[in-house]
């Protein structure tokens, strides 16, 4: 029976969610798993310059087998077209929103089954017939979320995730300072890698009905417009200006992005390293990488503070 009185809680948002079509997941990784074990896929050809948490979960599910391909250092996929059997899928990264469509339906045409990581491109739209995962984490204060297109899927039946007890990092750092809450943003992202496979919890969604997408959207590119123009000349990387960028990723051709990663840390800018741990050529892409933050908070004067702290160091 549904309460009536007592005391308010957090506003009910009236928009409309970015993908509002797509299944709702609580972590994209949980959607990934889902999706494998739906479609019965007993062999997935994952890449090398990848989150290593994704490949963990996916070693965990004993009846489907990962092949390992790499990613060449203009962040292509080097795939084995002749190596890869009529039944097995192919997982594909979106790094950056670098990748085209027109290249993702080519590749279509090629395959069995493709799965499209578009977690680093939010604002692209799925094309049909290619199973398209999103996360909401990485672009928006929200505790948990995560997008999934597959044609002809449901999701029902699955619980909602709870998260309720994962405010306090976003909570904190809107109020106070990312290094004072960076130990309880690490509690949550851990957690929710252990998490079973739920549904995006109702907060999430109601969180995300709130987000102005357009204009989330023209600040990412205008950002990232912003960071090329004056960067471009020291990136080794080739970029088209994405709708609603992720990142710009500043691949250096010389310095230590370590040393920089730390100096810039000590004047209070934060750079990742997307995804420490791999080996070969990834760990060279990942460790290169500059990840430059580009996202709606910040306008031309952080980006040119930014650069001109970068610009003492390159």
């Amino acid at each position: 029976m549904r309460e009536i009185g007592g005391y308010l809680e957090l506003e009910r948002f009236g928009g409309e969610e970015y993908h509002s079509d797509a299944l709702a997941f609580n972590t994209a990784t949980n959607a990934l798993l889902w999706l494998v074990a739906q479609r019965g896929i007993r062999r997935i050809w994952m890449p090398d310059y990848l989150c290593g948490s994704v490949t963990a979960a996916l070693e965990r599910v004993e009846s489907c087998e990962i092949v390992r391909y790499p990613v060449r250092e203009d962040l292509t996929a080097e795939l084995p077209l002749e190596a890869i059997d009529s039944q097995d899928a192919v997982y594909l990264v979106n790094y950056y929103g670098q990748l085209s469509m027109e290249s993702v339906r080519q590749l279509r045409g090629k395959l069995h089954s493709l799965i499209l990581d578009n977690v680093q491109a939010f604002f692209e739209k799925p094309l049909p017939g290619v199973d398209t995962v999103y996360s909401c984490r990485k672009w928006f204060g929200v505790p948990d979320g995560a997008y999934l297109y597959a044609d002809g899927l449901k999701s029902r039946g699955l619980p909602q995730e709870y998260a309720a007890d994962r405010f306090s990092h976003l909570l904190g750092r809107f109020e106070g300072e990312a290094s004072d809450w960076y130990a309880a943003y690490q509690k949550n992202e851990t957690e929710l890698e252990h998490s079973p496979i739920r549904l995006m919890s109702p907060l999430t969604h109601n969180l995300l009905r709130a987000v102005d997408y357009s204009e989330v959207a023209y600040r990412r590119s205008r950002n990232f417009s912003f960071l090329d123009g004056c960067l471009k000349e020291v990136n080794k990387l080739h970029l088209t200006v994405p709708n609603g960028a992720f990142m710009y990723p500043l691949f250096l051709q010389k310095g230590d992005p370590q040393e920089i990663r730390q100096k810039m840390a000590k004047k209070r800018i934060y750079l990742p390293t997307l995804w420490p741990g791999l080996s070969g050529r990834a760990e060279r892409i990942s460790n290169q990488i500059l990840p430059l933050p580009v996202d709606q908070r910040y306008d031309e004067r952080d980006l040119e503070r930014m650069i001109s702290c970068l610009r003492e160091m390159i």
